[in-house]
């Protein structure tokens, strides 16, 4: 088992340490736990870009360098309080990569052009990362998603991408991920990571009112026994609907209101209005430009 945070300290006194924010875990002295601190960035934006690759062949997944990632765009690494907004990438193998950092935000980007690698995802022992309005039209082989390094606590919010992928969940320990009012595809194979890094997810995905796209699957499995490439740690799953999909119930930590989406419409606004006493003004003026895009990854 590979556990990590990251998180700010609020203040020290003496031997004991107040973070600003809960973690994720039931900290016991028999664990031997240490706290780090690690050099990073802050504040680091990237803004109002449209990137533009040269990847104009059909991919093959790990055919070669050049289709996993021989144009790969951004990789913001050990920052925190950092964000990549408002950017376009066409023709690119690899978008936007989040490692080793926390409390960073991807917002409104659109990836058009020809199917590559990875749109974007949180990796590398993350923490806190929101991943929001993400709009892949390409149907990348590896959708928004979560990587490795026991990555905890991603939220993934009113992003789409087509029937044909599927959020990615690249093994190697990622944990308490919200898909958090999602469309796309539900494809077993694409959620990635290697054989000896499984399983892909680990406790806690929650798929939050999930509109699927494509056909219907039945009795569909997240530990089946007959693939090696799909082991995800029996998720929750409330408000699931779109396509007609049942589930293998033994499978499932929690399946509730299949087939209809739930009120709160959204789990991840409901906990932050909760937090905070009400929502920020950016979540109302994001939910408008969202509507006003009108943009559905079909394909």
């Amino acid at each position: 088992m590979q556990v990590n945070e990251r998180h700010q300290v609020a203040k020290v006194n003496g031997n004991k340490l107040t973070l600003v924010e809960p973690i994720h875990y039931d900290v016991q002295a028999k664990h031997h736990w240490t706290i780090l601190s690690f050099v990073h960035l802050s504040e680091v934006g990237v803004e109002n870009i449209a990137f533009e690759g040269n990847w104009l062949k059909k991919f093959v997944h790990h055919r070669s360098a050049q289709d996993d990632s021989g144009w790969s765009i951004l990789s913001l690494n050990k920052s925190v309080n950092s964000w990549v907004r408002n950017c376009r990438f066409r023709n690119v193998n690899n978008g936007l990569t989040i490692g080793a950092s926390a409390a960073c935000t991807a917002i409104d980007l659109v990836f058009e052009g020809n199917m590559g690698h990875n749109s974007v995802d949180a990796a590398g022992g993350s923490t806190g990362v929101l991943l929001a309005n993400i709009t892949d039209l390409t149907g990348m082989h590896h959708a928004v998603g979560v990587g490795g390094g026991s990555t905890t606590a991603t939220v993934i919010w009113r992003s789409s991408y087509p029937e044909n992928t599927c959020f990615e969940s690249h093994s190697s320990q990622p944990r308490c991920t919200l898909l958090d009012q999602v469309t796309g595809g539900l494809s077993d194979g694409r959620a990635g990571g290697a054989i000896f890094n499984m399983p892909n997810h680990g406790r806690n995905l929650v798929l939050w009112n999930y509109n699927q796209l494509g056909a219907a699957r039945k009795n569909f499995e997240f530990w089946p026994a007959k693939s090696i490439w799909w082991k995800i740690v029996p998720p929750i799953i409330v408000g699931y609907h779109g396509a007609g999909t049942t589930f293998n119930k033994d499978q499932v930590q929690v399946l509730e209101s299949l087939g209809k989406a739930v009120q709160p419409e959204s789990l991840f606004e409901a906990q932050l209005e909760l937090r905070l006493g009400k929502l920020p003004e950016w979540i109302a003026e994001e939910k408008k430009k969202i509507k006003a895009q009108g943009i559905l990854a079909e394909k």
